[in-house]
């Protein structure tokens, strides 16, 4: 997909990270789609709460890698693993962090869709001081992937639990209602009277 980066108006941000050995034990033996949920979820909040200290407007989450300020898209995450070859165990995870920073137009095409953590707050934001704060912060809470503390701040954070929405898994399409985030950091949705975890 392409997407709009004027230069020196965004964090273009990959995270190394190592886990720690109990971490990397239990992402070992996890299903790898609920594991990944979770360590996304996991820095999405620790993101959020980083912009919502930093510049005082509180981002809300839309499941399970977006943030959004006034229902405008101005982060998205990825997570990536790094395994060795020989003995096929986690080495490290690459958190992918994209975030809208600058005082700038977005293209016509955008303007509905997306916003700017500048937009939003009319300063401009240092993404340097950004970037060390979310450094900071994933690292504090590394402890919460193992705890699951994270995820009432998911919760509170959604704005998709009790509304309608539109499932797409490949060529799948869906209407569905999103009903809660589980403890494993996976949607629960309502789809034809039936409930499913995504």
């Amino acid at each position: 997909k392409s997407f709009a980066s004027p230069a020196g108006h965004g964090i273009y941000l990959s995270y190394l990270m190592r886990p720690s050995s109990e971490l990397r034990r239990r992402i070992s033996n996890a299903r790898s789609n609920v594991i990944w949920t979770s360590i996304t979820a996991w820095t999405a909040v620790c993101v959020a709460k980083v912009i919502e200290k930093n510049c005082g407007i509180r981002p809300d989450i839309k499941w399970v890698n977006d943030l959004y300020i006034a229902g405008k898209k101005v982060c998205g995450i990825l997570c990536e693993a790094s395994m060795a070859i020989e003995t096929r165990q986690l080495e490290s995870i690459i958190l992918g962090i994209g975030v809208n920073t600058g005082r700038t137009r977005l293209p016509a095409d955008l303007e509905d869709i997306a916003t700017t953590v500048g937009n939003v707050t009319g300063r401009e934001i240092s993404r340097s001081a950004l970037i060390a704060e979310m450094s900071n912060n994933l690292e504090a809470m590394e402890g919460q992937l193992l705890t699951g503390e994270y995820l009432e701040e998911c919760r509170r954070r959604s704005i998709v639990i009790g509304r309608k929405i539109q499932v797409i898994r490949g060529n799948e399409r869906y209407d569905a209602v999103a009903l809660d985030i589980d403890d494993s950091g996976a949607l629960l949705i309502e789809k034809d009277g039936e409930k499913l975890r995504l």
